[in-house]
């Protein structure tokens, strides 16, 4: 399945230090959110999802850091930070 990736939820939410993304919102059909680690686990059994930009997508892969899985986004051949442009929910 292909998942559009919509908003983010930030952890912890009010750091002005390190956050990452503990959720995201995505559209299948339907609207729908779920932690990062079940779209971890979505993205790792086959299924697809990236963020739509103004004139481009970007897909979403998952990268770990010291044991601990994280979802970017690559386009054009870079990683970037695509995501933390998403709105919050």
């Amino acid at each position: 399945m292909r998942y559009q990736i919509i908003a983010r939820r930030m952890s912890p939410p009010a750091s002005r230090e390190y956050t990452h993304i503990a959720a995201v919102q995505y559209r299948s059909g339907a609207v729908a959110t779920c932690t990062r680690e079940e779209m971890v686990l979505l993205l790792e059994l086959g299924n697809t999802a990236f963020v739509q930009g103004a004139n481009h997508q970007s897909e979403v892969a998952v990268f770990e850091v010291n044991g601990v899985k994280y979802l970017r986004t690559h386009a054009d051949g870079y990683w970037d930070d695509n995501l933390l442009s998403l709105p919050t929910f």
